[in-house]
């Protein structure tokens, strides 16, 4: 994640935040570059809890890691492992995902 030493304080400070849990260094320096052309949110890693900033870099985590194919084809399993890394709590986010499925197909 290009975070520092554990005396750098690094793991703190770029913890997650925003909508998905935008986490380390090299996120936070790669979705600022591409997102506002400099490093705001290496500068100043709070923005992310505001909503604007907070939405701005989920859409850019989506966009970056090709979400939409894989919500497309339905695959939940990667899906969770593309977001959060693993599948701890899949069973839950399966609930939610047939809910929002429900919601939006109006059924």
């Amino acid at each position: 994640m290009a975070n520092g030493n554990e005396q750098s304080g690094d793991g703190w400070k770029f913890r997650g935040r925003g909508i998905l849990q935008i986490t380390g260094r090299d996120n936070y320096t790669r979705c600022s570059r591409e997102l506002f052309g400099d490093d705001c949110l290496v500068e100043d890693p709070d923005l992310l809890r505001q909503a604007a900033y907070a939405t701005l870099s989920a859409c850019w985590f989506w966009h970056k890691n090709s979400l939409n194919q894989i919500c497309d084809k339905g695959d939940i399993v990667l899906l969770s492992k593309r977001i959060n890394g693993g599948t701890i709590g899949l069973e839950d986010r399966i609930h939610h995902w047939n809910v929002a499925l429900d919601i939006f197909e109006g059924e």
